[in-house]
């Protein structure tokens, strides 16, 4: 839909970056209310992305560039990547190719910004499963939900693109004192078949740890294997100190709503695949499109090509 198609007075739904990004973009040329989930929660994993085509979009100053990087640093300080016999050690501080940050840091950061440039932020004390609703009062609805909610939306007809290229098994587990708090860890290795796999210990939050393996299709990996992976690298684990666990498979497919004036941005209207492209830059596409405006480059919407089957690996850093 094209922008002179929309009317000027339009909420948009969602927490996280796609909509703090939608509420200052679009700020400028719409009436715009933002409900959010005050507190909603975000992986404390660093994420990365092109740094100059992610500012310039936003039309940050230099000095405000700066301050948005110091505020939304991750806590995260160092990412190690075991591969074969060789192992590399990078910071994970932003450069002058690439953005580090903390995902929760930035949206609030733009949350803030959105309102002190005059978006009326509406506080909801919980997600509706739908926002058919809420077009009786709005000339458009910007759902900015993700692929969770929009998987249970009724209102939505999903198609599925492509299958996933990698997959995760992983399990969250009080961090014991041999692992650290501020460094992530990778170890590439290939199974009994000669397929490639990589485990990975990553800190979220102040006591617990995510470890996890990804893979590629044909592959299997259960707890049990995984816990015994941990186990040989160094971290004696077991069935009692695992919190929670969870298999991951990104498939990638597209969304559209039957009401003419709901608008999915970001993936809740296509999924990304995280091992070649970068979500938020997908998003941040999609919504200067929105504005009038000319879209990225697909060159700044893609990651570096690489062999590599784990998505959280930062791969940027060691090309």
């Amino acid at each position: 839909m094209e922008i002179a198609e929309l009317r000027s007075c339009k909420l948009i739904v969602g927490s996280g970056l796609t909509a703090g990004l939608a509420a200052n973009l679009l700020c400028d040329v719409h009436e715009l209310s933002l409900s959010f989930l005050p507190f909603a929660k975000f992986s404390s994993m660093p994420e990365i992305l092109p740094r100059r085509a992610f500012f310039d979009a936003l039309e940050l100053s230099r000095a405000e560039e700066a301050a948005v990087i110091s505020k939304v640093s991750t806590s995260a300080r160092e990412v190690v990547w075991n591969d074969g016999n060789v192992s590399a050690q990078r910071s994970l501080e932003s450069t002058d190719d690439f953005f580090i940050y903390d995902k929760g840091l930035l949206a609030s950061w733009l949350l803030d910004r959105a309102i002190q440039r005059g978006v009326h932020a509406i506080k909801s004390h919980a997600q509706s499963s739908t926002i058919q609703e809420e077009c009786k009062n709005f000339d458009a609805v910007l759902d900015c939900r993700g692929a969770g909610a929009v998987a249970k939306d009724p209102g939505y007809t999903i198609r599925q693109e492509t299958l996933s290229s990698t997959y995760c098994t992983y399990a969250i587990i009080k961090r014991p004192k041999s692992m650290s708090n501020d460094h992530l860890v990778f170890w590439s290795v290939l199974n009994e078949y000669g397929l490639q796999r990589t485990f990975f210990a990553m800190p979220c939050g102040t006591e617990l740890t995510s470890v996890g393996g990804s893979y590629c299709e044909g592959d299997q990996l259960d707890i049990t294997a995984l816990l015994d992976m941990m186990c040989s690298l160094g971290y004696p684990l077991t069935p009692s100190d695992v919190k929670l666990t969870a298999n991951v498979a990104p498939h990638r497919f597209s969304c559209s709503h039957s009401h003419p004036k709901i608008i999915p941005l970001g993936d809740a209207a296509r999924s990304t695949c995280p091992l070649t492209e970068y979500g938020v830059m997908s998003a941040l596409s999609q919504l200067l499109q929105l504005r009038g405006d000319n879209g990225l480059l697909p060159s700044v919407i893609r990651r570096p090509a690489s062999s590599q089957i784990d998505p959280h690996i930062p791969v940027e850093l060691f090309l």
